[in-house]
């Protein structure tokens, strides 16, 4: 703003408030970005002339960017990068909305009744607004179990997941799982939550169910295509989808009328009705998949302006204000921090990331498979070589993370690709090298209730 490299144009007909972010943006220097983060503050307006003097351009924003105790404000700065430089909804450019499809949970919403939906009075954004999610905030989900608040949480049903290794806490996770008085599971192999569940499900591979594979929003290809089985299930397992229809008619009642589809095909033709795409003209026409026009994706605010109640996108939001919320992004120092929490850094004195991804893997799955298995077949953790030197660590070593939560053990990974004085450990491995024992799954963003998964301390040390 400062340099005057902003989209003028846009910003003048499409947004609001931008007088008062120029004056709050004043005081956020460079300069104070690389005193909280280390990143020298050259190399910041580098890359920041760099976004703003290229067109298009486009953010695309990865699970870190939420997974903090500010990560709705981190969120929110990406969009207003690309709201400062025009670039949404143009070609290239950051998309706002997926085009041509109707959400099929939306209709389940009249089901819950007068139900309350948990975490509507604590993460109230979703649940205000004008907005229609309707789903529980998953930061809650353990209490409802262990504390019975704002109700009892009985059942689980459990698909495409696995939260003994994903979520975080996981001796709380594991506690509240025994608790339950009833649980069920739905995977194509057995995992770690399988251990807590009445009743195992079989469930088959993607190469035995047919699925609609969608590339919208900020990702920039607006694409579909539906991915086709290369056989038919095996022995009693079925997809999730069809679990669920079938369900769903078992229970009876209005679900019938919310849950009207018999098959993952006539499910999937109601998903793309507004497109006026159905499954068998994917497979017949397009069997490699289908690129929307972008006469239906590019500009749309242009005719029908932006979600908002002045129908432009708002740099200072008076229906956050309303709500309790700060109208703009403010930073906050992570709750455990070598800053906010100065005492705890002197035990514990290595900063934690978790969630680093391994190729090989997808989260908890793959571990299976001996040809990736091979390729990357222990957990480990990456630091730094003068992290490692300090702590007299060589690459390959087994050694073990600690904070006050909990205690893992891995090996170490020495590498340049990483800041002196952090440690990031690999994502989806179970047992004494599950992260997630070193985590706590509160507190949480406030506003929208995403886990801690990267504000921790932690020490380190090699393992006899």
């Amino acid at each position: 703003i400062s340099e005057n490299l902003y989209d003028k144009e846009f910003i003048e007909k499409w947004t609001t408030g931008f007088d008062k972010l120029a004056e709050r943006v004043k005081s956020c220097t460079p300069e104070e970005a690389e005193r909280i983060t280390g990143v020298p503050a050259e190399d910041i307006r580098k890359a920041a002339r760099t976004f703003a003097t290229t067109k298009p351009a486009c953010v695309i924003g990865g699970m870190k960017l939420e997974q903090t105790t500010s990560g709705w404000g981190s969120t929110q700065c990406v969009v207003m990068l690309h709201l400062l430089t025009g670039n949404i909804d143009v070609p290239g450019g950051a998309l706002v909305k997926m085009a041509g499809v109707k959400e099929i949970p939306y209709r389940l919403k009249k089901l819950m009744g007068d139900v309350k939906v948990v975490g509507a009075d604590r993460f109230p954004i979703y649940h205000k607004a004008g907005m229609t999610f309707h789903e529980g905030c998953m930061p809650n989900w353990a209490d409802l179990v262990l504390k019975g608040e704002p109700y009892k949480l009985k059942m689980l049903m459990v698909s495409g997941s696995n939260p003994v290794v994903s979520w975080p806490n996981t001796n709380k996770t594991v506690k509240a799982l025994e608790q339950l008085e009833f649980m069920v599971v739905m995977d194509a192999f057995w995992q770690p939550t399988c251990d807590y569940a009445d009743i195992v499900l079989p469930a088959c591979t993607f190469m035995e169910r047919i699925a609609l594979c969608c590339i919208y929003e900020g990702h920039n290809v607006p694409a579909v295509m539906l991915r086709r089985p290369a056989i038919e299930p095996l022995y009693e397992s079925m997809s999730d989808a069809s679990f669920w229809l079938k369900l769903a008619r078992l229970m009876g009642g209005d679900f019938d009328q919310y849950v009207p589809w018999k098959t993952d095909e006539e499910a999937m033709d109601y998903f793309l009705s507004p497109s006026g795409l159905t499954t068998r003209y994917l497979t017949q026409e397009h069997p490699t998949g289908i690129v929307t026009g972008p006469d239906e994706i590019l500009f749309d605010y242009r005719k029908h302006g932006f979600g908002t109640p002045s129908g432009k996108a708002e740099f200072y939001s008076q229906t956050l204000l309303d709500m309790g919320i700060e109208p703009w992004p403010e930073y906050k120092e992570p709750p455990e921090s070598p800053i906010s929490t100065p005492e705890v850094f002197k035990e514990y004195p290595v900063i934690l990331l978790t969630g680093m991804r391994q190729i090989e893997y997808w989260h908890s799955q793959q571990r299976h498979c001996p040809t990736l298995r091979r390729r990357n077949p222990e957990p480990t953790a990456e630091l730094h070589r003068d992290t490692a030197a300090w702590y007299g660590i060589a690459d390959g070593d087994p050694i073990f993370i600690e904070t006050r939560r909990g205690r893992i053990e891995t090996r170490a990974m020495v590498t340049e690709n990483i800041l002196p004085g952090v440690i990031a450990t690999h994502h989806g491995w179970g047992g004494k090298a599950n992260e997630n024992l070193l985590v706590d799954d509160m507190p949480c963003d406030p506003i929208g209730g995403y886990p801690p998964l990267a504000n921790q301390l932690c020490r380190i040390g090699k393992l006899a």
